[in-house]
């Protein structure tokens, strides 16, 4: 099969290439920085880096997505690309062309090319702090975005929608809660990735907001779910929540990491963060995906030991 891969030098994308290479597929990466990132070059060896075809285009580009899905006989599209925190919040026009005309030119460019399954990173900012207004049980199909990043996301969700109920599509939106691993540096998360970077290496870190929830993925149960959704036949259900089954607050956050090391000290401050995410099941994409996430507990402690291994530090 012949994938093209918007964002693929991105943290999730470069996981979706190398995996959908180890599955033996044709790669197209499409993304603004031209060639491998340094992620990838981490990621696949040269040998099977060399088997990716590099685009360097930008969503905005209708004409060129339509080129590019033509003239290498697309048969996939996992739709990654974004405009991310803190430059969407920043950048109010840059976020609207590129998450949203963006991903409008990925769903066109499908529906002219006969393309029916599209898959697209969706994203927990759609629920925003419902926790705080809803309390655990959030009814199906509702949304709240706490910042612009989450109401771009809200409606490329109604926007996929649309295409599959009225344009005979089958877009699947893969909504991602916090999705943690190496290579995250960039965006809202890379503040996530310094906390667990510096409990590695034996620093106190502090927890903020700690009444407030996350839900947590690690980045390789993403890419292989998102893969799998690309690959399923028709599914009942079109926007799939993915987590590893549970939220957290800063309390048991902490529980999980002194399970790991002891002997960090962790510092909690009390009070709600920016978000509050109630406890959205997982049960659709565990039915329909065969989504078996790993433990909080484990991929944190995944993680850590990658940290610890590039300071000669034994693992936990």
């Amino acid at each position: 099969m012949i994938y093209l891969v918007t964002g693929g030098t991105g943290f999730i994308g470069s996981y979706v290439v190398r995996d959908l290479l180890k599955q033996g597929h044709e790669v197209i990466s499409y993304d603004l920085p031209a060639g491998a990132s340094p992620l990838l070059k981490e990621l696949i060896p040269a040998e099977n880096l060399r088997k990716v075809k590099f685009i360097q285009g930008d969503v905005k580009d209708y004409a060129l997505i339509a080129d590019t899905i033509k003239q290498n006989k697309v048969d996939n599209i996992i739709h990654l690309a974004a405009c991310m925190i803190p430059e969407c919040e920043k950048d109010v026009p840059l976020a609207i062309r590129t998450t949203i005309v963006g991903t409008n030119n990925i769903f066109e460019a499908a529906r002219a090319f006969g393309l029916k399954r599209v898959t697209w990173s969706d994203s927990s900012s759609v629920v925003g702090n419902l926790g705080n207004r809803l309390g655990d049980k959030l009814p199906e199909n509702i949304s709240c975005p706490g910042n612009f990043y989450g109401a771009t996301k809200t409606l490329c969700e109604y926007m996929a929608g649309h295409y599959n109920k009225n344009f005979g599509m089958d877009i699947i939106s893969v909504r991602y809660w916090r999705v943690y691993g190496p290579g995250k540096n960039t965006g809202g998360g890379a503040v996530f990735t310094e906390f667990v970077k510096n409990f590695a290496l034996g620093n106190p870190v502090a927890i903020a907001g700690g009444e407030s929830k996350w839900a947590y993925i690690h980045v390789e149960d993403a890419s292989l779910t998102t893969i799998k959704a690309s690959q399923v036949a028709s599914t009942k259900t079109k926007v799939f929540d993915l987590h590893d089954g549970r939220s957290y607050n800063g309390w048991e956050l902490a529980e999980v990491l002194k399970e790991i090391n002891p002997q960090v000290k962790v510092n909690i401050a009390g009070g709600k963060a920016q978000y509050d995410f109630p406890d959205v099941i997982t049960t659709p994409a565990r039915e329909e995906l065969e989504f078996k996430p790993r433990s909080l507990k484990l991929g944190l402690t995944q993680f850590i030991n990658y940290f610890r291994k590039q300071n000669n530090l034994p693992s936990f």
